[in-house]
């Protein structure tokens, strides 16, 4: 009885546990199912299941792919300059040679996707309209939540806007 007990309480945690990198989605009223996420190990990204990257891994570029489980596979692959510059404040594009996918290395003081996100920048002016720097907790002290989010969509600022790089949002929490 107390190893059943056990078992119980042990599958309970187990559950509990995965739970967090699980999220629930509803396709039509009445139907669920459970889209299992990807955290990147280098950048900490929150990725679903079947995204695909581009990171760099020391002087490397990796392609990376999230998969069943919440894990990701990562390979490296060989890349190019860009023909035309995705990068903002002086980044170097690189593009992977077997696809269209693309990645910024950026110069020292700035971060993110396309190196819109100046990592130097420690303060805001007024209303802090162009801030573009790393602080993830607000005045208030709560903190800010991913861009990415779901509950943003619907919203008027969110990291899928199509000029979301040039207002520094993107697939982080850092406040806008």
């Amino acid at each position: 009885m107390t190893s059943l007990i056990q078992g119980i309480f042990l599958l309970c945690a187990l559950c509990c546990f995965l739970a967090d990198n699980v999220e629930l989605l509803r396709t039509k009223r009445g139907t669920r199912f459970y889209r299992v996420l990807c955290v990147d190990s280098e950048t900490s990204a929150v990725r679903s299941f079947g995204d695909t990257w581009l990171r760099w891994k020391g002087q490397r570029v990796e392609y990376c792919q999230c998969s069943l489980g919440g894990t990701q596979r990562c390979h490296v692959v060989p890349v190019i300059n860009c023909y035309v510059s995705h990068c903002y404040n002086g980044g170097t594009c690189k593009e992977a040679i077997y696809s269209s996918d693309y990645i910024c290395q950026c110069p020292p003081g700035f971060s993110g996707a396309q190196c819109e996100i100046n990592t130097n920048e420690k303060c805001f002016v007024g209303q802090g309209d162009g801030y573009r720097g790393t602080w993830s907790i607000s005045q208030t002290g709560a903190e800010c939540i991913n861009w990415n989010s779901t509950s943003l969509r619907g919203k008027k600022f969110t990291a899928r806007k199509s000029n979301a790089g040039s207002l520094g949002l993107g697939n982080h929490n850092f406040c806008r």
